[in-house]
């Protein structure tokens, strides 16, 4: 039954994807000057990290976490000595910051990070994952780690060492602060 809706979905996903394609390409047939190729590789990247977050989401699910919840206890692990400030995780996880209280909120609620005042300045949080939350990712590490040599299945190695200078390109490229007035 699994592999029967797995092929479904793949299908659904696979004709979205083509109705997106065959979308842009219209546009480039009506709107003079229209860059196809940037446009479908923007739409396709925006689709990508929509079902990789479908993807970790159902994988996640049976530990009662979702994708975001593991970005940010995967950060607060990483912190200089397991410990991290609420406005980091923002600034790693795209978040805004009212959203990271909430989700810290909720962390904290399910006993599996603790917030503490900073050492020198009280006014600064810091956050560390308690054993409990630890022991959970140990549990969601090896779903993630399935769900990403998924969605990296048939790219070479070669391939796979130049997509991250494409990608730092890419945002670098948006960066607010290195464009010019205007």
């Amino acid at each position: 039954m699994a592999a029967k809706k797995s092929g479904a979905s793949q299908r659904v996903q696979s004709d979205v994807t083509a109705q997106l394609e065959r979308l842009i390409l219209r546009l480039a047939a009506k709107v003079p000057g229209y860059p196809y190729e940037l446009a479908l590789c923007a739409r396709l990247a925006g689709q990508l990290e929509k079902r990789m977050a479908e993807a970790a989401n159902a994988a996640l699910r049976p530990l009662e976490l979702s994708y975001v919840l593991y970005q940010v206890m995967m950060i607060i692990l990483g912190g200089e000595n397991g410990l991290i400030a609420p406005s980091e995780i923002a600034q790693l996880t795209g978040e805004r910051p009212n959203n990271v209280t909430h989700i810290c909120d909720e962390l904290e609620e399910r006993g599996l990070i603790t917030r503490t005042q900073g050492p020198t300045d009280r006014r600064r949080v810091q956050v560390t994952l308690t054993g409990a939350g630890k022991r959970l990712l140990t549990k969601a590490q090896p779903l993630m780690w399935a769900k990403w040599r998924q969605r990296f299945t048939g790219i070479d190695g070669a391939e796979l060492a130049a997509l991250p200078d494409l990608l730092r390109r890419q945002i670098a490229n948006l960066d607010p602060r290195a464009q010019g007035p205007e």
